[in-house]
């Protein structure tokens, strides 16, 4: 008797499992298109390419002048006017300029990164509430991104790119 009840109650439960699997609409989209197709991503990309070129400037400026020295060291070095405690400290010191060089480039590139991340996030913003408002008025209760390579198969129908882009006032091209 205890048996068949255990047996009926895991049998119930499944059968409700399997009941609200089945009632899930999932939908996918592809988010990547969505944002290069905004007209602020071309604004963020502008931004970026100029604040980038400003970054590489002082780089340069930096990696010249620690070339430049080097050079003039390189030269004395050849000329036999350094003893070699002289060479020494010499080298100890290009050493600790070329890290400091290296430092200020590594830098550089954690600026730009938030940068970036900071002129993104509007653009994310808009297109994730645009999703969730498509996704919401459609019924989805799930939607995965193609960016993500989540998708082993999909025929098409469940597709909501169109719908979301519809919703930004956008025409893409889906591929």
């Amino acid at each position: 008797m205890k048996t068949t009840i255990k047996t009926l109650l895991v049998l119930s439960l499944l059968i409700g499992f399997s009941l609200t699997v089945h009632a899930q609409k999932i939908g996918y989209i592809n988010s990547d298109g969505i944002i290069a197709a905004l007209p602020e991503t071309k604004i963020v990309i502008q931004q970026l390419e100029s604040y980038k070129a400003a970054l590489d400037k002082e780089i340069e400026t930096k990696v010249i002048a620690f070339q430049q020295r080097y050079g003039q060291e390189q030269q004395r070095l050849e000329k036999g006017l350094l003893t070699p405690i002289q060479q020494q400290e010499i080298m100890a010191s290009l050493q600790e300029e070329q890290d400091s060089v290296i430092a200020f480039e590594n830098e550089q590139a954690k600026l730009f990164d938030a940068r970036t991340k900071e002129l993104y996030q509007p653009v994310f913003d808009k297109v994730n509430k645009a999703i969730a408002t498509v996704s919401q008025a459609n019924g989805y209760n799930l939607v995965l991104d193609t960016k993500q390579q989540l998708i082993v198969f999909s025929d098409g129908s469940a597709d909501i790119t169109a719908l979301v882009a519809q919703n930004l006032g956008l025409k893409i091209n889906q591929n």
